[in-house]
């Protein structure tokens, strides 16, 4: 019976969880691949990773809440018309996010991200999410959803970032740790390129591998609910027999 309760509580949190998808199991970067350029291109530190995961989630997590709003409560709008309108909320937000980077690190920073800053107004995870959540859930719930998106985002970012900036300069955050072996390509987008896609085999196997684990725990629990079930009968038989 403990071992039930065990398997139920681990399927519960599970499920509940699941709007958190976008941070591992459905990762935009790594797992999905639907934002890979900055990450292969610009992410070359972990400054210019973090400031592009904080310019994401200025632009995505207000957009989509709004396309949520929009989507529930104004269902007269032309559909052909939502993208512009999700352009238009996210470029105006990127104005705010540009602001917020050049005041944490330096102006310079800007420089550093290059064009993949602007981009991200048209990041496909505005899109995606966009268009299939929050038509059907609460606006609350959408924010949640392209938030874990965007920490996802940003998490493979900083992670992708480190890397490149350990190997190709020999620092992290501009600290210097190992001056003496570097491999000055990794600062290079192919060597962006390499990194995400050992981190995204990675982490693609590692979902797999999750996966398979929850799913013979799925079995199990359905066993166990079945066998609980036969004995119910059981005893429900055995007493109205009597």
């Amino acid at each position: 019976m403990e071992k039930r309760k065990k398997v139920i509580t681990a399927l519960g949190l599970r499920k509940n969880l699941a709007v958190f998808n976008g941070i591992f199991f459905k990762n935009p970067v790594l797992v999905t691949g639907l934002v890979i350029a900055p990450a292969a291109v610009a992410a070359n530190s972990l400054k210019a990773a973090l400031a592009l995961a904080i310019v994401a989630i200025i632009v995505t997590v207000p957009t989509v809440t709004i396309a949520s709003v929009l989507s529930r409560y104004f269902k007269n709008i032309p559909e052909f018309l939502n993208p512009v309108i999700y352009v238009l909320i996210s470029a105006f937000l990127l104005i705010p996010s540009f602001f917020l980077i050049r005041a944490i690190f330096n102006p310079s920073i800007i420089n550093t991200i290059g064009i993949y800053g602007p981009l991200l107004a048209f990041n496909s995870m505005i899109f995606s999410r966009a268009k299939k959540y929050p038509l059907k859930k609460h606006p609350a719930k959408a924010a949640l959803d392209s938030l874990s998106y965007s920490l996802g985002f940003g998490l493979s970012m900083c992670i992708v970032g480190s890397i490149r900036e350990i190997l190709g300069a020999g620092t992290i955050w501009g600290v210097v740790i190992n001056p003496n072996v570097t491999f000055f390509g990794f600062l290079m987008p192919f060597g962006g390129c390499i990194t995400v896609a050992f981190l995204a085999a990675f982490a693609r196997q590692a979902v797999i591998i999750i996966n398979r684990i929850l799913r013979r725990v799925m079995i199990m629990y359905r066993w166990l609910k079945r066998k609980h079930n036969r004995k119910k009968e059981a005893v429900w038989k055995g007493n109205g027999a009597f």
